[in-house]
């Protein structure tokens, strides 16, 4: 459909492990990936969804395939 938003949004599911296994702090990961750590605490805590540009930064400066950090939300937004 014209005009509809086809972006994939994700949820972090293995960031917070990926994260304290390489030392690195949300502080960090937000810097990495242009945007605020309060966005980020809130995807850790299940209150936002982080774009799939943001979750492919994140995943580039860990090093790690965005798959093993995020897994994609899938909604329907036919119900909208």
């Amino acid at each position: 459909m014209v005009g509809m938003s086809t972006s994939r949004r994700y949820r972090p599911t293995g960031l917070r492990e990926a994260l304290a296994a390489q030392e690195r702090t949300v502080v960090w990961s937000a810097r990495k990936a242009g945007v605020s750590h309060p966005l980020i605490f809130l995807a850790l805590t299940g209150r936002r969804t982080l774009s799939e540009n943001v979750a492919e930064r994140i995943a580039a400066a860990l090093g790690l395939p965005v798959d093993a950090l995020f897994t994609e939300v899938v909604r329907d937004d036919r119900a909208a």
